[in-house]
């Protein structure tokens, strides 16, 4: 029996080492319009507008970080994502990199990478 498909609007919380099967049903989240958190590099994956939006999370958002520090936490959640398993399971689209406040309800974006 398949699973069902999952709704517009669905978070998935995944840890880096999921299994196959959790992986690929947060793929499907992502491919219906869905968030997928992965919990232990604290990023929010969304696909909006045929681009692949990823959301580092940042926990010092008073901290007044100029662009590289942005930058390096860009760069860092990148490259953290790029080493899990999940990256195989990530839709060829574009990716937007963007910063947004880890502290409040409704995450305020801090910065957006060129």
């Amino acid at each position: 029996m398949s699973e069902p498909t999952p709704a517009v609007g669905v978070t998935e919380k995944i840890a880096v080492d999921s299994s196959p099967q959790s992986l690929q049903r947060a793929a499907a989240v992502l491919q219906a319009g869905g968030t997928v958190f992965l919990q232990e590099i604290d990023l929010a994956l969304s696909v909006r507008e045929d681009v692949l939006r990823c959301a580092v999370r940042d926990f010092e958002p008073l901290a007044h970080r100029c662009a590289v520090e942005y930058e390096v936490l860009v760069e860092n959640g990148r490259r953290a994502l790029e080493a899990t398993a999940f990256a195989a399971y990530l839709p060829p689209l574009p990716r937007r990199w963007i910063v947004v406040d880890a502290q409040g309800a409704a995450p305020d974006i801090l910065w957006t990478a060129p």
